[in-house]
């Protein structure tokens, strides 16, 4: 809390009463505490300026009761902070003190605005358990809907209705106060049910009685489905979707399985055609109505509809999906759109050049090998947190990656602001997919095919000119070296179709022959039957980091067995990427990784010769 909220108020009812705040909030066009909280801080303000501190101490208090986030889901005291910001927040309900509290109970009767007299009456009961205050709280409530009550915008109206039916059921679920409130909850039902400009206000109404188990479910379902029916008709497809949901609800309450079913396949083929007159209309799009189709679809299953009915929908689904795959545009970088990056590319792409220029074949490799770094995943975490500052409202929602048929292959949940609150899930994603987007490329782009193209200018680059770096190397199994041979060489000479179907399945034999060396086992037993894993659980290990480096693991896990980085592993294995799809920045990346991991490799079984050489000329 900053300072200024965290002061007392000090105030009483004496204090209160003497100011002027209620024509304050009489004055404001929008009923609702939600918007007088604003006014009444201004006034204080003023008056503070005028050398006022009763007055101003007033107005804020008051103020501070009006900006309360109201929550009427919420487990406990329902009345929150307004805003929170790391361990700063504003004042809630519970930071009232005694006096405080006591100061609304002395001046509750009279309040004259029902929002703010609803919320004060409220806040005793939550607090105090007053229940002459809740009592009084429900009344308000009920008259602050019906003053809110004003066609489309109708949530703040439902949510004080809900709130005055949670209030007398905690006074007692059969007493006169929960009968009178219940009544009028289903006299706006029946008033609203039949408008169709009402939306999901009835809905909404509905699904509060179903929680208290209150409402004739024969009545309330017939009444669902027919306004579901006629909402189609006009084209409203999602309200008409939540009334069959809705009707769906009734049904269960009155045991009839049957009809459960059929409210639930009826929601499903709304879904669907939605889905269908999106293609039909003015602006069609395939992204869209494959969304709609396959909600329809799983809903479909969920609701066991006939076996032919799924499987014609199926069908569609995977139709329109394949059609959505032309709406979907690269997410490459334009370096132009960038102020000065094309420049710094290329100052880099020469540096890189003359890195390996001049150098004898064997000095060319290393410099290539060593010409970039790998990831590093800290520095990219903390960017794509920034990021989320930077750009809250797209980093809220979920994210999907799809594949070149339009399948939705994983799904990302939306990032938070606040670090602490962080979903490691949705960030670590979002990182293999900013390094797919920038990182991955620019490093191909500016450092390593620059460098490649160099050597390959200056040297042949033939098969046995590469025995040398293969046939001692402590990264390479036995009787692999002539695959990794091939494969580095088509990579020199940009074949990245041979390179990749050549080079991926090594990397994975060596990485699982490394942990089998460090005595990590790569298999599993289950009834007697052993079974590798695979190379997603090999660079998931927690050993894997230790052996390879946070980079080398990231940029491998990423390029190979990522949805949301390239998955060329999974997408090469099942034959889902066509020939010209391995010319990417993904392919020369993993073989650049793949030649960094052979010269490393390289060394190491070098150090161990001359270390074991050593050891005998000391023996002798």
């Amino acid at each position: 809390m900053t300072d200024e909220l965290a002061s007392r108020f000090n105030v009483n009812a004496e204090d209160i009463e003497r100011y002027n705040w209620q024509s304050v909030i009489a004055d404001c066009p929008n009923k609702d505490c939600l918007y007088y909280y604003d006014v009444l801080f201004k006034q204080s303000r003023e008056l503070a300026e005028k050398g006022d501190d009763v007055g101003r101490r007033v107005f804020a208090f008051v103020g501070t009761i009006c900006s309360f986030h109201a929550n009427y889901d919420a487990t406990g005291n329902p009345y929150g902070p307004l805003w929170r910001s790391g361990e700063e927040r504003a004042l809630m309900a519970e930071d009232l003190t005694d006096a405080d509290l006591q100061a609304l109970a002395d001046v509750l009767s009279q309040i004259g605005d029902a929002d703010l007299r609803a919320r004060v009456g409220d806040i005793l009961w939550e607090c105090r358990r007053d229940h002459k205050a809740a009592r009084i709280a429900v009344e308000a409530f009920l008259e602050s809907a019906k003053r809110l009550q004003t066609g489309e915008s109708w949530p703040p109206f439902a949510e004080r209705l809900e709130r005055a039916l949670q209030l007398s059921a905690k006074l007692g679920l059969r007493q006169p106060l929960y009968e009178q409130t219940l009544r009028t909850v289903e006299e706006y039902i029946a008033h609203n049910l039949g408008d169709l400009s009402s939306g999901l206000l009835c809905a909404r109404l509905m699904g509060t009685l179903i929680s208290f188990r209150s409402g004739d479910p024969h009545h309330y379902a017939v009444a669902a489905e027919r306004f579901a029916t006629e909402l189609a008709k006009n084209g409203e497809w999602d309200f008409a979707e939540e009334y069959w949901w809705v009707a769906s609800r009734w049904h269960r309450r009155a045991k009839r399985e049957e009809d459960v079913r059929r409210a639930e396949m009826q929601a499903a083929e709304t879904m669907i055609a939605k889905a269908e007159a999106n293609l039909r209309g003015s602006t069609p799009s395939c992204m869209f109505a494959a969304h709609w189709l396959g909600r329809g679809f799983e809903a479909l299953r969920q609701a066991r509809a006939p076996r032919d009915r799924i499987e014609q929908v199926h069908i569609r689904f995977l139709e329109v999906q394949k059609l959505s795959t032309t709406e979907l545009k690269a997410m490459e970088i334009n370096y132009d759109d960038i102020p000065g990056l094309t420049g710094k590319i290329n100052e880099t792409a020469e540096r890189s050049q003359e890195h390996v220029k001049g150098k004898t074949f064997e000095e060319a490799i290393f410099k290539l090998a060593f010409v970039a770094s790998p990831t590093n995943p800290d520095a990219l975490r903390a960017r794509v947190r920034e990021h989320a500052k930077e750009f809250v409202f797209s980093s809220l929602f979920p994210a999907s990656t799809i594949t070149r048929t339009g399948k939705v292959t994983d799904v990302s949940p939306g990032l938070a602001v606040d670090p602490k609150q962080v979903n490691e899930t949705a960030e670590i994603k979002n990182m293999f997919l900013q390094a797919r987007q920038v990182d991955w490329q620019i490093r191909v782009a500016a450092q390593i095919e620059p460098a490649r193209q160099q050597i390959v200018a200056e040297h042949p680059v033939r098969l046995h000119d590469l025995r040398w770096l293969l046939t001692l190397n402590a990264f390479i199994p036995p009787d692999r070296a002539g695959i990794y041979a091939r494969g580095l060489q088509a990579g020199f000479h940009g074949d990245w179709l041979v390179a990749m179907h050549l080079l991926i399945p090594q990397l994975e034999a060596s990485i699982r022959a490394i942990f089998e060396q460090r005595g990590t086992p790569t298999s599993s037993m289950q009834n007697g039957i052993q079974q590798e894993h695979d190379l997603g659980w090999l660079l998931n290990h927690a050993n894997a980091v230790e052996l390879f480096g946070p980079g080398m693991v990231f940029d491998l896990r990423g390029l190979l067995t990522e949805d949301f980085g390239w998955n060329l592993r999974h997408d090469q294995a099942h034959g889902l990427i066509t020939e010209s799809d391995f010319y990417c920045p993904a392919s020369p990346l993993v073989w650049w990784l793949t030649l960094r991991l052979c010269c490393i490799g390289h060394q190491s079984a070098r150090r161990q010769v001359a270390k074991e050489a050593e050891a005998k000329m000391t023996a002798i």
